[in-house]
């Protein structure tokens, strides 16, 4: 029979402890990755919506920027009183004025519609284009503007035009409007709204990204307006002059849809765009910025809060984890027990685990196995104790009284043991042995017959056969199957079942050999 070797082993209950903790570590696990991943991604949507944002926004205030300064000039440069005021002033023909007398009242006139309509920029050109007055200067300086990209086609078609229009560092939006009398041109005013550190720090609250206006001349990066703080701002244009393909981006008015920034002791996320594609880079780009840490810092928050969950959930989950497993397999444990201790011959333990369940089920067949071997082990040392004081056999018994003389029985048939013999039981009535006198010798002859029959009978149903009888003592062979477990049940028959009387029955003493 195969034996399994010995080895190492964990026990049951740390077999259940390590798959719970690995379960439960890999549930952690997921929830984080999932969370991670995830979290990314709702972050990386987050930063992409809030560019989009501003770059609507941006679209949107510079409309609403340019329809206002269209409206502001058509209702400036067509209120009668300014056309009378600027053909008065400008008319030395008529002898209404000198130039420097008008030029000074044009100038006071575009102080005083400055002041009440709140426009940055504003100016009044001859039909040539000859500067006039503007808001911008307190003395006349004779300056032509025909030849400015933005003028040229207004003042050369007196036709009017509005868009973006670049000053120097400044980008404004500005319109140009002809003043007319009836069909004579009398020349044109200009007026501009500066797109400033303000107008960029409204855009960045309403869009939720910081937004910036930077031009390129001669591979110089120039920073136009803002919504970055001057320290900030001063480190985007240090950034700027060690990124030749930004520079390269706004000066070609190419858009870079994202990159990746790292200034002012911050990582950000950029999207380059030109102010204005078809008038290319002259007008410079915009420069969208998001700060990743500020976008990553929900996503982070929650991610800690599940990883920091997760952490705690495991360190409260892996101790309760073990007590449960040692408190479900406590049954387990009795039982392996009480097998250990039926393997050493002890069979006095007792299950009676309560209920319904697979390990009540199981003690209660395991209380019955353990009945059935007290039993047989009862047999078994009776029989083995009683057959250390078995008398020899005699081979007739008489009773004697009077000179009168009765035989027994004939006793069952015998056959000699063979090699098919495995197991011998040899059973003693010792009230048959005992001497008796002679009125009693009638009795014990039929003592002597019901123990012939019983024997007989016993033989026959274990299909066993009788060795050897002697009227009292009887020795009965088993070969076969189970020879052994026929045996003792052909041993309980005889104590229990049989015909003897009672009395007969409990002076039997059985010894049972194997092999």
């Amino acid at each position: 029979m195969p034996t399994t070797k010995p080895g190492f082993r964990l026990p049951l209950a740390a077999q259940i402890f390590l798959v719970c903790a690995m379960l439960i570590t890999l549930a952690v696990g997921a929830a984080v990755a999932i969370t991670y991943v995830q979290g990314r991604r709702i972050a990386e949507d987050s930063v992409q919506r809030t560019l989009d944002t501003s770059s609507g926004v941006q679209a949107n205030s510079k409309q609403s920027q340019l329809q206002q300064v269209q409206n502001l000039v058509q209702f400036i440069a067509q209120d009668p009183a300014i056309v009378q005021y600027f053909e008065s002033s400008t008319d030395v023909d008529l002898g209404l004025g000198d130039v420097m007398g008008g030029t000074m009242s044009l100038a006071d006139l575009l102080a005083e519609r400055q002041e009440q309509y709140g426009f940055d920029l504003g100016i009044f050109l001859d039909p040539q284009g000859e500067v006039l007055a503007r808001t911008d200067e307190t003395e006349a300086v004779k300056q032509n503007l025909s030849g400015d990209v933005f003028l040229a086609s207004a003042i050369s078609e007196a036709i009017p035009v509005s868009g973006l229009w670049r000053q120097g560092n400044a980008l404004m939006q500005a319109a140009v409007m002809p003043i007319l009398r009836g069909e004579d041109l009398l020349g044109f005013l200009v007026l501009g709204d500066a797109i400033d550190d303000a107008l960029a720090a409204d855009i960045a609250k309403v869009s939720g990204a910081d937004v910036a206006y930077v031009f390129v001349d001669n591979d110089q990066s120039l920073l136009g307006a803002s919504s970055l703080d001057g320290d900030t701002a001063e480190a985007l244009m240090a950034l700027f002059a060690t990124r030749a393909d930004i520079r390269k981006a706004i000066a070609e008015a190419r858009p870079l849809a994202r990159i990746d920034l790292r200034f002012a002791g911050r990582d950000w996320i950029a999207r380059v765009g030109p102010v204005d594609a078809d008038a290319g880079g002259a007008l410079g780009g915009t420069v969208s910025l998001t700060s990743r840490d500020r976008a990553y810092a929900g996503f982070q928050r929650i991610l800690n809060l599940v990883l920091a969950t997760g952490i705690g959930s495991l360190l409260a989950a892996l101790p309760l984890s073990y007590l449960l497993a040692r408190a479900l397999l406590k049954p387990v444990r009795t039982l392996a027990d009480a097998a250990e201790s039926a393997a050493d011959g002890h069979y006095q333990t007792k299950l009676s685990i309560a209920g319904k369940d697979e390990l009540a089920r199981l003690s209660r067949a395991f209380d019955h196995l353990l009945s059935d071997l007290r039993e047989k082990s009862d047999i078994e040392g009776y029989v083995t104790n009683l057959s250390r004081f078995l008398p020899e056999p005699a081979a007739e018994r008489k009773t004697q009284g009077g000179g009168e003389v009765r035989t027994m029985p004939a006793p069952p048939a015998t056959r000699a043991p063979d090699l098919a013999t495995r197991v011998l039981l040899g059973v003693d009535c010792r009230a048959l042995a005992k001497a008796v006198g002679r009125d009693q010798a009638e009795r014990l002859g039929d003592g002597i017959e019901r123990f012939t029959q019983s024997v007989d009978d016993a033989a026959r149903r274990a299909q066993a056969h009788v060795l050897a009888f002697n009227g009292c003592r009887a020795v009965l062979g088993f070969s076969g199957e189970e020879p052994l477990a026929r045996a003792l049940r052909t041993a309980r028959f005889l104590r229990r079942a049989a015909s003897l009387p009672a009395a007969r029955s409990a002076s039997l003493a059985m010894a049972v050999h194997e092999g």
